[in-house]
């Protein structure tokens, strides 16, 4: 009898203990509850989007080389669906992943943590440089959400729109319909307000991807007095400079450029 109950004991704990067993995909989860999980769930697909926002960049800047360039690369873009739809969805899964572990951070994780504000809270720098690396750091969250807001209609304007113009190409010795996407872009950058949304647009994305590479950087271990101030210049330089970038299309079209 003794044996017997002994044994049913050791078979209960062993099944607990079996239940009880983690696996990769729970501990990934808890993981991504805590505050650590939330940054590196937000540093990584932010590097995803980066990754895109580059190409993105790289392609619209054939614009300077003409109606035939830019229409070339993106006859080229839907001459591989594959790689167009992937993309795309990698975009919008890194968007919705980036925006809910943001918001979840900010909100609900953060506030958790300081269930009780601090009882003092000092006021705004007087320096403007100050100022503004302030401003971009606390203000993160909502930044990117407008970005969030126009990337939706901005898609919706360019890439979704039912009737889009046509042209005529030379691509390999002959002559192929396409979309005349010069034709889109300096039409609607042609428009002064469509051109003041994207440069606020294009001043927040830089915002906030400067305060998004500095960070990254200081999660990795990279600060002290040598590499913080090298990294604050360094990622105000990458993300302001690949916003200018972008703002010289709009007012290349603005000034009769392009």
């Amino acid at each position: 009898m003794r044996r017997e109950v002994l044994s049913l004991m050791s078979q209960a704990t062993n099944a607990h203990s079996l239940e009880e067993r983690p696996t990769l995909f729970g501990e990934c989860a808890k993981f991504l509850k805590t505050s650590v999980g939330s940054k590196v769930a937000m540093a990584t697909s932010g590097l995803i989007m980066s990754g895109f926002i580059l190409g993105h960049m790289a392609g619209n800047l054939a614009i300077f080389g003409g109606k035939d360039a830019i229409n070339a690369y993106a006859y080229f873009l839907h001459t591989q669906p594959a790689l167009l739809w992937a993309t795309r969805g990698g975009l919008l899964l890194s968007v919705a992943l980036h925006v809910y572990f943001a918001v979840r951070s900010h909100f609900v994780v953060n506030a958790a943590a300081r269930p009780v504000p601090y009882a003092f809270k000092p006021s705004a720098p007087k320096h403007w440089k100050k100022f503004i690396a302030g401003w971009s750091g606390k203000q993160t969250i909502w930044s990117g959400l407008l970005i969030f807001s126009y990337l939706a209609l901005h898609l919706l304007h360019f890439s979704f729109c039912s009737q889009k113009p046509m042209t005529q190409l030379l691509v390999n010795g002959q002559t192929v319909t396409t979309v005349d996407v010069y034709g889109m872009m300096t039409q609607a950058f042609s428009n002064p307000l469509i051109s003041g949304a994207y440069l606020l647009a294009v001043l927040l994305l830089s915002s906030h991807l400067s305060h998004g590479i500095y960070s990254l950087c200081q999660h990795l271990g990279l600060w002290g007095k040598t590499w913080t101030p090298a990294l604050q210049s360094a990622a105000k330089a990458i993300a302001y400079g690949m916003g200018l970038a972008f703002a010289s299309i709009p007012l290349a079209v603005l000034f009769g450029i392009v």
